[in-house]
């Protein structure tokens, strides 16, 4: 680490000389008691601890007496010290930019002062300091003065701690943060997954993707119970990551599900507590940033991975706590809390608060509800069948206006509500009932022209309602388009999503499970069915939030809830011979990482010895980075995203975007302008723009928006802006935000990418940039 414009560097392992109680509690709420009580002598005593900011804080309260007189203050308090460091940090930064940390000084004695700045990077696990710099100073009384201090941000580091100490011969002051380090790269994931129903040895090779690849990581998982696979996606679901509906429905099926797989598997539990208390807790990342959940939610934005568990001991962790029963309980209240919250007065609900009440998110959250049911064994309360209800009303009420309209046509919305309302069948129709058996009969005669989707939820339907012989007919059809062998399982070559789509091939392939699963009733079709899906696994999920709910789904649906295991499976990556400890045995499930400094040519190799005919499910990762300045604009697709920054500048005429092609300065407002292009209809749009480490953005509360001729809800984080699009018609559209320059230094800007929340494979990036500020 190099520092720049500064006095004095050093790179040390020792800790600071002085010792300095370093303020570290910048909580910007320092109580809220709602309900106090006086003394005898009227009198109320409030205790708190102080946070550690130098600032003004409004104090407020409200007093009144049993008749309901009452009374209110207001109070301004500030706190300060004779002398304060006041650093500009940003929210993040980013590996390799070369950034310049402005730190003001306040003198508030009536002495002149001299002393020293001193800047301390240092690792927050080891609180070994890897840099020091130290700079001269002085302050006239009453005044402040600025120091700045600059270095390159190291390489392979998610998470950096941050000392900015100021001292002279009569005071001192500090301050201590933990920052988030993003990177300057993108993931990349190469996969070998593999099926063995057979004893015996088989061996396989996952071919190296480029000769200039950086190695990040390489992870083999072997698991001879495939619910394992759903189990282990949960966590990434477990929280939503946004507050739209989707995602709160989505944690409340993972901890609903996660909850009764923990209570049908009390051994497994016990047995992971144990090898938890044996090898002590984790003092990685897992600790760090559980205790600093802005810091968690930066990292999740830009760098998921560096949240994945890292070697054994977190492993382990990471299972104990997936399978503590109070968390999950917690987080599905939670998560069931906000579902409430979002119900709109119709009983629909909306992408995300806000919007108008939509049919298909309404049937997605009712879809989510039947299958925890289903899966999750739980009826739900009193509340919970009433907010059903509710949504039901919703929904009947559309399909009313849709059977009185003339042209009363068959389509995919109707289709998704027959499918949601046979769950519901106990619950009376009311006056939708004619329109009901309108839509059945119509489902009955024109499921030949219906998509593979629209087929499988039919089939479902139409089982559920008594009308099996037109639900195998279906299914008889489904079959004849399947494509079957050893090595993919059975699957449907044609099931791609079309632009349109609201379904990706993992959503089309797990409705065509259930309707195996339901109607059929025999093993055999899903289990090779299951041999495709467990291919497409992503490390952790399958890709997106829809997408995985469903695979965890039929992986339940099709399958028992146990997870231990009695079958011993001989495993080795090139010449080392993979040790199976107790838990692995006992768990049916491997997973080995080797971090970069272990990887070797040799370990692209895999060997299994099975002694049993029964099945065995697994994947060799291996994962690697490619710079992000390498990265080059996607070609022209059907889906297309482009970035530019212009600088604003005032004139006579009004405010000019004038196009970035020079450096930058504080102060200095940039636009970020986002092109968007697609030559069709898309529904449900994420576009996702990364932040150079440099940029503040002006506008920073989350709300919908009306502009460019389309509505969206856009969301401000630390490190992205996110704009979801309900619904974009074919053509193009322009989406800006601007931003402040708040940092000196050389900066690379992020990404801009662009998806289809339902059709992941739609997909689009733009080129990233480098950007100079003096």
């Amino acid at each position: 680490v190099y520092a720049q414009d500064t006095e004095r560097s050093e790179t040390t392992n020792s800790a600071p000389e002085k010792k300095l109680t370093l303020r570290e509690n910048f909580q910007e709420t320092v109580f809220f008691y709602p309900q106090l009580v006086s003394n005898d002598s009227g009198i109320v005593r409030i205790h708190f601890t102080m946070p550690d900011a130098t600032t003004r804080w409004k104090f407020m309260a409200l007093a009144h007496t049993r008749s309901l007189s009452h009374g209110l203050i207001e109070k301004e308090i500030t706190t300060s010290k004779q002398l304060m460091v006041m650093p500009n940090l940003p929210r993040y930064f980013r590996n390799g930019d070369s950034t310049i940390l402005k730190t003001t000084v306040s003198n508030r004695s009536g002495n002149l002062q001299t002393g020293q700045v001193t800047l301390e990077l240092f690792d927050p696990l080891t609180n070994r300091v890897q840099l020091r710099r130290v700079t001269d100073f002085t302050a006239n009384p009453q005044q402040n003065t600025t120091v700045s201090q600059g270095f390159t941000v190291p390489q392979n580091i998610s998470v950096i701690g941050c000392r900015i100490i100021a001292s002279t011969s009569d005071f001192s002051d500090g301050e201590q943060h933990l920052i988030a380090v993003v990177p300057d790269k993108v993931m990349l994931t190469e996969a070998l997954p593999f099926f063995i129903n057979q004893k015996g040895t088989q061996t396989f090779h996952l071919d190296a993707v480029s000769p200039t690849k950086e190695d990040y990581r390489l992870t083999l998982e072997v698991t001879t119970n495939p619910l394992w696979y759903a189990v282990l996606a949960l966590p990434s679901l477990q929280q939503p990551q946004t507050e739209n509906i989707s995602s709160i429905a989505a944690a409340f099926y993972v901890n609903t599900v996660g909850n009764y797989i923990a209570t049908a598997n009390p051994r497994i539990v016990a047995a992971i507590q144990t090898l938890q208390a044996e090898q002590g807790n984790a003092t990685d990342y897992i600790s760090q940033l559980e205790k600093n959940p802005e810091l968690k939610s930066i990292l999740l934005e830009n760098s998921p991975w560096v949240l994945d568990a890292q070697n054994e001991t977190e492993r382990i962790q990471s299972l104990a706590q997936l399978f503590d029963q109070n968390r999950l309980q917690q987080l599905q209240q939670t998560a069931f809390q906000k579902i409430q919250a979002l119900q709109e007065a119709d009983g629909g609900w909306s992408w995300f608060k806000g919007m108008p009440s939509d049919r298909f998110m309404t049937c997605n959250v009712l879809n989510i509800f039947s299958m925890a049911t289903l899966t999750g064994k739980t009826e739900g309360g009193e509340k919970e069948k009433m907010m059903q209800i509710k949504a039901l009303r919703y929904l009947d009420n559309e399909i009313l206006k849709d059977y009185e309209k003339k042209n009363k046509k068959l389509t995919y919305s109707q289709i998704l509500y027959l499918y949601v309302r046979s769950f519901y069948r106990d619950i009376p129709l009311g006056e939708a009932l004619q329109a009901h058996k309108y839509y059945i009969g119509l489902a009955e005669k024109e499921w030949n022209r219906f998509s593979l989707y629209e087929k499988a939820l039919t089939a479902t339907t139409l089982f559920r309602y008594g009308k099996p012989e037109t639900a195998r007919k279906i299914l008889n059809s489904l079959q004849e388009y399947a494509t079957v062998n050893a090595e993919l399982g059975m699957f449907w070559a044609n099931n791609n999503s079309s632009g349109y789509s609201l379904n990706s091939a993992i959503q089309v392939h797990t409705a065509i499970m259930e309707a195996f699963h339901e109607i059929e009733g025999n093993t055999a079709h899903t289990d090779l069915m299951k041999q495709w899906l467990l291919r497409q696994k992503q490390t952790q999920n399958w890709g997106n939030t829809p997408s995985t709910v469903d695979a965890i789904y039929a992986l339940l649906l099709t399958g028992n809830t146990q997870l231990d295991s009695q079958e011993q499976l001989t495993v080795a990556l090139g010449n080392q011979k993979i040790d199976m400890n107790k838990a692995d045995q006992m768990l049916g499930y491997i997973k080995t990482v080797y971090p970069a400094t272990a990887i070797s040519p040799d370990l692209s190799q895999l060997t299994i010895t099975k002694e049993q005919n029964t099945p065995s499910w697994g994947a060799l990762y291996l994962q690697y980075f490619d710079q992000l300045k390498q990265v080059q604009k996607k070609k022209k697709d059907i889906l297309n995203i482009e970035k530019k920054l212009f600088i604003e500048k005032n004139s006579e005429s009004g405010p000019q975007l004038i196009p970035l092609n020079t450096s930058l300065q504080i102060g200095d407002k940039v636009v970020v302008r986002l092109t968007v292009s697609l030559d069709r209809d898309m529904e449900y749009i994420h576009l996702k723009d990364s932040r150079a480490a440099c940029f503040e953005p002006v506008q920073q509360i989350s709300g919908n928006q009306w502009k460019y001729g389309t509505f969206y809800y856009e969301e401000i984080k630390d490190g992205v802006s996110n704009f979801f699009i309900r619904h974009l018609p074919k053509g193009t559209y322009v989406f800006e935000y601007p931003v402040w320059v708040n940092q000196e230094g050389i900066y690379q800007d992020g990404l801009a990418t662009i998806q289809s929340m339902y059709a992941p494979e739609f997909v689009s990036h733009s080129r990233s940039q480098e950007i100079e500020v003096r």
